[in-house]
């Protein structure tokens, strides 16, 4: 046995899915699988699962059952969002997956390690020219990436989902009555591949400022504007310069009513409103009403300057 912790809930999962120690052995027999040199763990940026970096690769391996996680697809809907954006866009390039049967079954990917830094850190950094480069290069990579896929292992956002999306019990019953019966006068139609989760964290910059996307967990099918929460406030913070090269003419009630329904739609779309509320210090409760988000939202993109990390 090469797996020795016990894993009983996400708890225990918690308190292990970080260690070196703990996956060294398991790791390295994976690379042994494939053939590859094993050189030891380095830890990387924690999300869910367990993510090390070995020399010029990256292994992720994905909670086991027993951890509790609601829903075990998590690795096929990164195995299959991975075999999309390798077709479409810069991104890391899967070189091997499967699961590793031990103590208990861990399905993993291997990837090629992306050298550069998360767009996060130097984005203070950037001139005008930068950022209206940065953008355009942005909107060219939704543009390959949001496109009809018909892969099963990708979930759809539906209505019925949105409904059922229990983050948003943060904010007042009156705000989750009417976002209710603002969802079912959203449309749903034309879905998409895409990427959930464009933050400023999963954009790489390469030493001769070539982007790289990554982390492909969040994938669904859903409408191409699915992907603008996390691109206005999570990647531009809505910098003026950026939102221009990306969105053109934005500054009007289509694009903010669009934002605010796709904002409402989104999985994290809960989470994303507390950080709009953080940056501008404003106290949840106040948001009784989908109109008081709306309100917020035109607010924010207006002051081009608020932010999520």
């Amino acid at each position: 046995m090469l797996f020795k912790e016990t894993i009983r809930d996400i708890d225990t999962w918690a308190g292990i899915y970080q260690s070196t120690e703990a996956f060294a052995p398991l790791v390295g027999a994976i690379f042994a699988k494939h053939g590859l040199c094993f050189s030891g763990l380095e830890n990387l940026t924690p999300g869910s699962n367990a993510v090390f970096r070995s020399g010029s690769l990256v292994v992720k391996l994905f909670a086991p059952v027993e951890a509790g996680f609601t829903s075990g697809d998590g690795f096929y809907v990164e195995k299959a969002a991975l075999e999309h954006a390798n077709r479409t866009v810069p991104s890391p390039k899967m070189l091997y997956s499967g699961v590793m049967r031990d103590r208990y079954e861990f399905p993993y990917i291997l990837m090629e390690r992306v050298e550069g830094l998360e767009f996060i850190n130097i984005r203070d950094t950037y001139t005008g020219a930068q950022k209206r480069a940065f953008a355009a290069q942005i909107k060219a990579f939704t543009g390959a990436m949001n496109v009809p896929i018909s892969e099963a292992h990708i979930p759809r956002v539906t209505p019925d989902g949105c409904a059922a999306n229990e983050r948003w019990r943060l904010f007042p019953e009156s705000f989750c009555q009417d976002r209710l019966s603002a969802i079912r006068g959203l449309s749903f139609d034309d879905p998409v591949y895409v990427h959930g989760d464009l933050k400023a964290a999963n954009v790489i910059i390469g030493g001769g400022d070539e982007i790289t996307v990554i982390d492909f967990a969040d994938s669904h099918t859903a409408p191409a504007a699915y992907e603008w929460p996390f691109i206005v406030f999570g990647l531009f913070g809505c910098d003026r310069e950026m939102m221009e090269a990306y969105f053109g003419d934005y500054q009007n009630e289509m694009f903010y009513r669009t934002l605010t329904g796709h904002l409402l739609m989104h999985k994290f779309g809960a989470f994303i409103l507390m950080g709009i509320c953080e940056a501008v210090g404003q106290d949840p409760a106040s948001i009784t009403r989908v109109e008081a988000l709306y309100n917020l939202i035109r607010h924010c993109v207006r002051d081009g300057c608020v932010r999520i990390d």
